[in-house]
């Protein structure tokens, strides 16, 4: 699936993401031992041109935030610290934001 993430077909893109996010969902052990090489292609996609595939990368790495205790959470955060420089960007200028988290920022 890494190998034709950058598919010129948005569809194609936005099917890719979707099972990134299905993966996530269900094996997000895959994405901890895997995040050197699934991370680098993820934080591209956050900038793709079709507004529904980049919706549904979005939603692959807040599925992958969401963790239910503190020792996966800790984890979880670690592997992200590399990419933070494009993917925080991204992730503020996808996410509806408050007046108050504007300020907070």
């Amino acid at each position: 699936m890494l190998a034709i993430i950058e598919d010129p077909e948005p569809k194609i893109r936005q099917r890719i993401y979707s099972y990134f996010l299905t993966l996530c969902q269900i094996r997000k052990d895959l994405f901890v031992s895997q995040s050197n090489e699934i991370f680098p292609k993820l934080t591209v996609c956050l900038r793709d041109p079709d507004p529904a595939a980049k919706r549904v990368c979005f939603m692959v790495f807040w599925e992958y935030l969401s963790f239910h205790d503190t020792e996966e959470s800790s984890q979880v955060i670690q592997l992200l610290i590399p990419y933070l420089d494009s993917l925080l960007p991204a992730l503020l200028e996808n996410s509806l934001l408050t007046e108050e988290d504007k300020e907070n920022l």
